[in-house]
């Protein structure tokens, strides 16, 4: 089913101007909840990846020494947790936003009363539920495993929040500038498991020379997951939470403004 034809419903709602802004507003979510799952094989993997992921690190940690065990199981959580935010907010987002504009949906609710701000904020809305409840959903399986403590939960939800925003501007300025949304899957992708190597949470950075975890542990996608490490009582945290939760903020509010000034509505013309 092709995006257009899922807007046709909403188009034809919205030309009837005393529809209520509730009914509307539902609509739309609806929409963007059958565009996040109408790739089922990509929805799946951005739900199931992270979950392999980290029962993949489990099984390895209870099979090596002790004494690097602890280091190792520490970078569980953050990095499944990262895992889920990035599959939310880059994947799952910005290939959908250039379909829309592929297929013309843009340009339809041009010429509807419905605003694009609004359509592009329950957007956004949607993906940070369901990323946020994918997170939940992780940390409290690892609360079943022993790898946090039940009384974590709610801090590490939190402390996921920040990484959550600066991926989501990554996502939604990849969204605006491409052109090709199979172009913009595998960039996406890319750019996932890029961040996770230099984050902290995919590779041991203990088996770095102290100079390049220094320099590594100020790059934002480190400083982005540093939150989750001190959430999660993780002896790998490097950094003030307050004050890398703030840096990753601010980084995800400028990325956010560049992707909304350089936003493209409708496919240009060579």
């Amino acid at each position: 089913m092709s995006t257009l034809s899922i807007t046709r419903p909403l188009t034809a709602a919205n030309q009837e101007i005393a529809m209520p802004t509730a009914s509307v507003t539902r609509k739309l979510f609806k929409l963007h909840w059958l565009e996040l799952t109408r790739n089922r094989a990509q929805f799946i993997f951005a739900m199931v990846f992270p979950l392999f992921m980290g029962g993949m690190f489990f099984l390895i940690s209870t099979v090596m020494p002790s004494s690097t065990a602890a280091n190792f199981g520490a970078m569980i959580l953050p990095m499944s947790g990262y895992l889920a935010l990035s599959g939310v907010a880059l994947n799952l987002t910005a290939g959908p936003l250039v379909q829309y504009r592929e297929q013309g949906t843009f340009r339809v609710l041009g010429t509807t009363p419905l605003s694009r701000t609004r359509f592009l904020l329950t957007h956004l809305f949607l993906r940070v539920v369901f990323a946020m409840v994918l997170c939940v959903v992780l940390y409290l399986l690892g609360a079943v495993i022993g790898l946090a403590d039940w009384a974590a939960i709610p801090a590490l939800t939190a402390a996921s929040l920040p990484a959550l925003l600066l991926f989501l501007a990554i996502g939604y300025w990849l969204g605006g500038v491409m052109t090709s949304s199979q172009a913009t899957s595998s960039v996406s992708a890319f750019l996932q498991v890029g961040f996770l190597f230099i984050s902290g949470a995919g590779i041991p950075m203990w088996l770095l020379p102290e100079t390049a975890q220094q320099v590594i542990s100020w790059l934002p996608p480190a400083l982005s997951v540093d939150p989750i490490f001190w959430a999660s009582n993780s002896p790998l945290q490097r950094h003030d939470p307050w004050l890398t939760s703030g840096i990753t903020i601010a980084l995800a509010a400028l990325v956010m403004l560049a992707a909304i000034r350089t936003f493209r509505w409708e496919v240009r013309s060579r």
